[in-house]
């Protein structure tokens, strides 16, 4: 099964669990790329709604997700995509699927108080709106701990190298960026260019 973003038979339901072979014989169907990758691992959350904890910096992190690399990822991001719902849309003007969340936070505690009780902050999984490029730059987007949509709980395994982290960081800023025209055809075109 594939996940992808389509939405002229049911516009409030865009994104669609497709078998591979049906897609595959899709006509109209993008042909096959190999986009460019920095194999970086990361940890983070894949559901719906994450359990995420709250690190002394502010910084939360998933503590029960997943250890994965960028291809991995990817396919996750479009599934917890898929599992919180999207409406499609023609114009380029999109709006990301947020995952929910849930976790204590101490940043409400009187500073010079002896005792605290931790202050729970949630926040419900939000559906997106997506056009089948924006699905696709939202799903890599999500790979990037700096990406504004990126995956819960996101950080970065203990031993990735920094300098491929910045790479891919970097990359995923430059194919995501606003002021790049995002139209199907420069998507599909700039998946396939590494952009550091």
């Amino acid at each position: 099964m594939g996940v992808e973003a389509i939405g002229f038979k049911d516009a409030r339901n865009t994104i669609k669990r497709t078998p591979w072979s049906a897609y595959n014989s899709n006509p109209t169907k993008w042909q096959t790329i190999s986009p460019v990758t920095i194999n970086v691992r990361h940890k983070y959350c894949h559901a719906k709604e994450c359990l995420l904890t709250e690190l002394e910096n502010g910084n939360l992190v998933s503590m029960t997700g997943s250890t994965h690399g960028v291809r991995e990822m990817a396919a996750k991001s479009a599934y917890v995509k898929f599992l919180i719902g999207a409406e499609y849309t023609a114009t380029a003007q999109s709006s990301a699927a947020k995952q929910g969340y849930r976790y204590y936070s101490k940043r409400h505690c009187f500073p010079f108080g002896s005792s605290c009780q931790p202050r729970q902050i949630k926040s419900k999984p939000t559906r997106g709106i997506y056009r089948c490029d924006t699905f696709v730059l939202d799903a890599w987007g999500g790979t990037s701990a700096l990406y504004s949509n990126a995956l819960s709980g996101i950080k970065a395994a203990p031993f990735e190298n920094r300098s491929n982290l910045d790479k891919w960081h970097k990359h995923i800023d430059s194919l995501t960026s606003w002021y790049r025209l995002q139209t199907p055809k420069n998507v599909y075109d700039n998946m396939q260019r590494a952009w550091w």
